[in-house]
Parts: C-alpha cells; structure tokens; sequence
C-alpha cells in the first residue's frame, strides 16, 4: 500500500484530528514522497506543463494505448472514447475502430486489486511513462497517466500546497490563469487521493485553497465523494477501528473535508422530491412491467418528509388493490439502519425490503455491478439464495466489506426476528427561542 490510512503511530491523533478539524498551518512541503525537485522545475514555468489522464472506468473496461499516434482509447459500458495522451483531454472526434498498432490493456487480465483501496497498480509503456491503476471502490477503478515533465509538477505541487502559483495567492490569480491551471488541478487532486496522499486531514488544508479557487462545484463534490468511499474502505479494514460505525465515520471523515470546501450537501442525506417522471412498459410472457423513472432539472430540489404513519396507510391501500408486497430495494450506503427503523412501523407482508449493511456503489450496466445483478434476478423471480450465488462474481460483494446487501431471510436482516419499536421525542430551541420537536439527518 502506497499510504496507510492513519498511519499507526498517529492514528488517534489523526482520528480526532478529522472530528474536530483542528486547525494546521499551511507550510510548502514536499507532500507527494518523491525525490527533492532539480533547480530548473523549481522555477515558475508551469505554462509549459500539461495535466496528465485521469478517468474513472469499470473493471471489465478495455483501454488501447496508441503511442505513435498519441491517443488513449477507452471503451466503457459500450461506447469508445479518445482522449489525447500529451495533456489527457478528451479528442471530439470518436473512433469506431481501434488502430491495430495500439497496445491493449485489458482491465480483467490484470492481477487483482486489492479490496482495500490505496494500492496502485503500474504498467509500463514504450515511452517511459506508465499508466496507473487504483481501486476506488467495487468494480470502479481510477486510471491515470501522469504529466510528462515530473520534475516540473513535483514542483508545482509544492507550491501550490504553500497557497500560491508563480509566486501569487492563488485566491487572487486572473480568471484567465485559473480557466489555464484547472485541468492541471483537477489531475492533481484525483492523483494526490489516488496514491494515498490526502489520507489524513491536513493535506486537505493546503491543498483547498487552490481547489477552491480553481475547480467547480462538480468536481470539488466528485473528489469528495471519491475520498468519503476511500476512506470509509480504509478505516474498515483496519482492525483497530472495526467496531466504529461506518456510516458515522463516513459522515465524520467526508463532512470534516466537505465543510473545509463550504458544501451544503454535506449533511444531505434525506430523500428528494423528483419533479419529472418517465414511464415506460413492456410486456413479456404476459406480464406487463411498468417503470416510472423519477428526475428532477432543478438546481434546488425542495426535500419532504413523510411520516411512517402516511407511509404504513399508503401500503394498505396499494395492498386492498394488488394484494402484493412492495419491494423495496434500498441501494443507499448502510441503509439497513433505515430498515431497522421501518420495521418497527410496517408490516413484513406489505414490505419486503432489501438493504445493505455496507457502502453501496452506483448501479451501471456491467456484469460485475452487484445493484445490477440484485436487480436482474428480482425481476426474473428468482429465490434469494440464487440471486447471492449471482451476486458472488461481483468483487465487491465478494470481498465482504462492500454492496452486502441483507436478504429478509438471512438472520442479521431486521424481520427475521420479533422487533420492538421504542417510541422517543427530542426538543430542542436555540437561545430565547421556543422549543421545537427535533428531527435528525439521515440514519443517525
């Protein structure tokens, strides 16, 4: 492993240093483990500099390596798409065929990941660059290529992990300099994840300044989605902290780094209400499937609340008309804790709820992702031990300690046994103010 989470020596230290967000003073220094940086990259010449490749791509991808024409080819879910080797953009114009001098990396043909993230795997080219392979999470795998003056984006990390580009506060760079150093940002922040080096918190403090300044929203949420998953992946396979409650170290671990970088959405996790709804039906073997697909186009989605006892009438009134169970598939992270709090309220006979007591990854179309899998089989009737036994060719679902998805027939699922339900309230009022019934986020 490249950086272990919490390395053991300051591993309580750090721990508490994500808790409290403890304040650290931001100092230029060689954050990437690499050999001191040569006189001539030191000076401030990052015009020149390219960002490398960084994507992210399912394990079952294939990726074309095309030296002499100076492409990566990448084919995922289907579709083929080329970005260009020297700064890893993406070329507009898409390839039906692969030239037949390029190189063939084939994703399933290489030695197995590690389940637990932070282990990068290397495959030299021709060149003298190398492509790096990591586990994200699953069967999702994050794919670079790095720049190809190394001396020269050693030292632009190093600056810029001091708070400033060619001598300036990168709060205060051009427009015109941001739009130019973003892409370079953008490798840079996936790559410093990637290899291990935003394991502890105070990295994340030198290097949000110039995140900050430079990438956008989208991207500032995806990298903190990508760290929340590596995280939580590392503190689970570590046994000194198995008995901590993942959820809560996920909200602990991604909410400390989110509200470093001021997300709103780093608290959210209660359901939306979808303004749109696509259907569509199809009919096999004379049965009619109808699938209501719920979006939303709105920037600010307004949230709504429903209460168990609305929710337990609405499966009453659907079961006197179809005289069948829902089946609710809960792909959200460790949401068998919402399960345990449904079935103090709903009936087992007009729920059927499945669940995972682990993270859970997006659901794609590929043979190896688990939600897919869990989906198929419940649509085509089978048993749940058949589907499990399907569910085994999924990495992740394999490894145990992602996408364990709980069956109602498997003990450690919440109706398998009797369920008491303890009824609580919590009041609570800012100073001066009235008292007001407390409601919490998420599963806590």
């Amino acid at each position: 492993m490249v950086t272990h989470f919490l390395g053991r020596r300051l591993r309580t230290r750090a721990l508490f240093t994500v808790l409290a967000a403890t304040v650290f003073t931001n100092t230029a220094v060689a954050l990437d483990g690499s050999q001191p940086v040569s006189e001539s990259a030191a000076s401030c010449d990052h015009a020149s500099l390219t960002p490398g490749l960084a994507l992210q791509i399912s394990s079952d991808g294939t990726v074309w390596i095309d030296e002499a024409g100076g492409f990566v080819y990448v084919r995922d879910g289907g579709r083929l798409e080329r970005y260009r080797l020297a700064d890893g953009g993406r070329d507009a114009k898409r390839e039906q065929d692969v030239p037949p001098v390029a190189r063939l990396v084939n994703l399933a043909e290489l030695p197995l990941l590690p389940l637990v993230a932070g282990k990068e795997h290397a495959t030299p080219l021709a060149s003298g660059r190398t492509i790096f392979l990591s586990r994200l999470h699953s069967n999702i795998l994050h794919l670079k290529i790095p720049p190809l003056d190394t001396d020269m984006y050693r030292a632009f990390i190093t600056e810029v992990a001091g708070g400033t580009y060619c001598q300036q506060s990168v709060a205060t760079l051009p427009d015109a300099v941001k739009s130019q150093v973003r892409p370079l940002v953008r490798y840079m922040m996936y790559d410093l994840i990637t290899s291990g080096r935003l394991d502890e918190y105070k990295p994340w403090e030198a290097f949000q300044p110039v995140a900050t300044a430079t990438l956008e929203k989208k991207t500032l949420t995806d990298i903190m989605s990508v760290y929340g998953f590596r995280a939580t992946e590392l503190v689970r396979s570590d046994p000194e902290l198995a008995r901590m409650d993942p959820a809560k170290f996920w909200a602990f671990a991604w909410n400390a780094v989110a509200l470093l970088f001021k997300d709103k959405e780093a608290h959210q996790f209660t359901d939306l209400i979808m303004e749109n709804v696509l259907t569509g039906r199809r009919a096999e073997k004379d049965v009619e499937e109808t699938i209501d697909i719920y979006f939303t186009t709105s920037k600010k989605t307004p949230e709504r609340r429903i209460a168990y006892r609305d929710f337990v009438a609405a499966l009453e009134h659907r079961f006197a008309k179809t005289k069948t169970m829902l089946v609710y598939i809960d792909a959200s992270c460790w949401g068998i804790e919402k399960t345990w709090v449904s079935a103090g309220f709903v009936a087992p006979s007009r729920l059927l709820q499945i669940a995972a007591d682990t993270s859970v990854n997006f659901m794609q179309a590929s043979r190896l992702n688990t939600s897919k899998i869990l989906l198929d089989g419940l649509l085509a009737g089978e048993s749940f031990s058949t589907v499990r036994r399907k569910m085994m060719s999924s990495t992740s679902y394999a490894s145990g300690v992602e996408d364990r998805f709980i069956f109602p027939d498997q003990r450690s699922h919440p109706t398998s046994g009797p369920v008491l339900r303890l009824e609580r309230s919590i009041q609570s009022r800012a100073p001066g103010a009235e008292w007001k019934p407390y409601t919490s986020e998420g599963y806590f």
